[in-house]
């Protein structure tokens, strides 16, 4: 059963904008909060996380360095608008990928090793 009993906070890129002295800049990014359902992480992602971990093993390049899954978050796609970065629990993460049709989607997100917590 879908509660929509929390929230996640969608970051669009900031506009980027030129000084004075030719220098490019980044604004702040627009927040915009919107109800969530979480959910577990799946066996699917959970084994993309252990293939990257056999990689590392075998002194193969892993494909993922860094990443580490968080959540999955069930939103609906008229709110969705393909933004890549979030804040969830007052931690910012990547949308990683998200999968859906139809009126649902569901966000994986996850942390990179430079990820700092945001000002809020």
């Amino acid at each position: 059963m879908s509660r929509w009993n929390r929230t996640v906070t969608l970051l669009t890129p900031a506009e980027k904008y030129q000084d004075e002295e030719g220098g490019w800049h980044y604004g702040e990014p627009e927040k915009r909060e919107i109800f969530c359902n979480e959910y577990t992480i799946g066996i699917m992602a959970m084994s993309h996380l252990r293939s990257s971990e056999v990689r590392m093993a075998n002194d193969n390049a892993p494909t993922d360095v860094g990443i580490r899954n968080e959540h999955m978050l069930q939103v609906r796609a008229i709110d969705y608008q393909s933004e890549d970065r979030c804040i969830y629990e007052e931690e910012e993460y990547e949308i990683l990928y998200s999968t859906g049709a139809g009126e649902m989607r569901m966000l994986t997100i996850g942390q990179r090793v430079g990820n700092q917590r945001p000002e809020m």
